[in-house]
């Protein structure tokens, strides 16, 4: 198995390079940004949300390599975020030892997903459709849906704002209207249910 270790910090990427390295199991371990490492063939990368976001990586855990997510700290909104938008494999709690990564590795390995934390198996729990026959979501207006494709980015409320060129008051209210048009009561309930049932699809082909 080929690891890459990709996080921001780079005294972190090169110590846990080292610690997988030195663990056996028979890896082979290279660290981002080493000169081998640009023909390097990963079949895991572990990264952190930092990493996950660069522009420049947005591709990368779509089919092969799989990637693994370091948890520093990340909101609840974050984790809906990793799993449905970038199609991490796995996360990982900064806490986790070399025995556990190494049961992360073969469950990633077997096509599974790593997750570890109950709460966030019920984060991506869904009910109901939101769309219509034509594919089309259901009484969202086009600034709805540009908030909500927003969101599903990670953006926070002043991000949010910002992009948009409104207040973040206004984008509060927005957020309310669309919390009583999906039932919800919060960002990561929201999150979770408009992309569990794939509105960034239906957005993109809009643009």
């Amino acid at each position: 198995m080929n690891v890459l270790v990709a996080l921001s910090n780079r005294l972190l990427t090169q110590a846990l390079t080292e610690l997988i390295s030195g663990s056996g199991g028979g890896r082979d371990v290279r660290a981002d940004g080493e000169e081998a490492s640009e023909s390097f063939s990963p079949d895991i990368v572990i990264l952190d949300f930092g990493r996950l976001r660069d522009p420049q990586r947005t591709d990368m855990c779509f089919g092969k390599p799989s990637c693994l997510l370091l948890d520093s700290g990340l909101t609840e909104d974050e984790i809906v975020v990793a799993f449905v938008r970038y199609k991490v494999s796995g996360i990982i709690s900064r806490g986790t030892d070399m025995a556990l990564l190494n049961k992360a590795f073969r469950a990633i390995a077997a096509g599974e997903i790593w997750i570890d934390n109950k709460t966030v198996k019920s984060l991506l729990a869904s009910g109901h459709s939101i769309f219509s026959d034509k594919g089309k979501v259901m009484d969202v207006t086009p600034r709805e849906e540009e908030i909500l494709s927003l969101l599903s980015k990670g953006y926070r409320n002043k991000d949010i704002a910002k992009d948009i060129l409104v207040s973040e008051q206004t984008v509060k209210a927005h957020l309310n209207k669309l919390f009583k048009k999906f039932n919800v009561s919060n960002r990561t309930q929201l999150l979770s249910i408009v992309s569990r049932n794939g509105i960034r699809e239906a957005l993109s082909k809009e643009a």
